[in-house]
């Protein structure tokens, strides 16, 4: 039991001591269908908006919803006009940025070639991509700096609260299924 002790109050300590900064590293796979992979660190507030951003930049005209709860499945849509979906998803992107019950991103997969944007319930990104430049692009637009090293949330225990989202106050199951319900309104291409 004292071992117990001794390993969760290191592990306490650890993240204590931890600094989260806003960032990102960025690795190049030598993968031809992602030859590059980043993580970014971003203050909530700015979260939605470089989503939206990356989705512009690095998706083509065709882009699919993934959405899903915090260790659960993703439910993965079809295929939308990335310009049309991201306009319906537009009302829930705050919340959708807030929310660490919910993990959600956009993806294009075809013939053997990925690009991803994609926010874990720990609120951070993770990119998939064959657009490199322009994802540094857009980090640049946002003053995210290049760093060697970062610290994500989910390296650490977490504790995950609920979270309500105004006017409604409704909660995340409920942001899942009016996302997925706005993305069902359009049409497939």
């Amino acid at each position: 039991m004292h071992d117990d002790r001794d390993s969760i109050l290191a592990e306490v300590a650890r993240a204590q001591a931890t600094i989260f900064t806003t960032g990102y590293i960025l690795r190049e796979t030598g993968r031809p269908e992602f030859p590059a992979y980043a993580e970014i660190n971003v203050h909530a507030p700015g979260l939605w908006p470089l989503v939206r951003d990356l989705c512009n930049a690095l998706l083509p005209e065709r882009a699919a919803l993934l959405i899903g709860m915090k260790d659960g499945e993703l439910h993965s849509c079809p295929y939308r006009a990335k310009s049309v979906l991201l306009a319906a998803v537009e009302p829930y992107g705050e919340s959708l940025a807030r929310d660490g019950f919910v993990q959600f991103g956009f993806i294009w997969q075809h013939a053997g070639v990925t690009d991803e944007v994609f926010v874990p319930p720990a609120r951070y990104l993770k990119i998939w991509t064959t657009r490199q430049a322009e994802l540094e692009g857009v980090l640049r637009e946002h003053s995210i700096p290049r760093v060697q090293t970062l610290a994500f949330l989910d390296e650490y225990p977490l504790v995950t609260e609920t979270t309500y989202h105004p006017p409604e106050m409704y909660t995340y199951p409920e942001l899942i299924e009016r996302v997925l319900a706005a993305d069902a309104e359009l049409s497939e291409v």
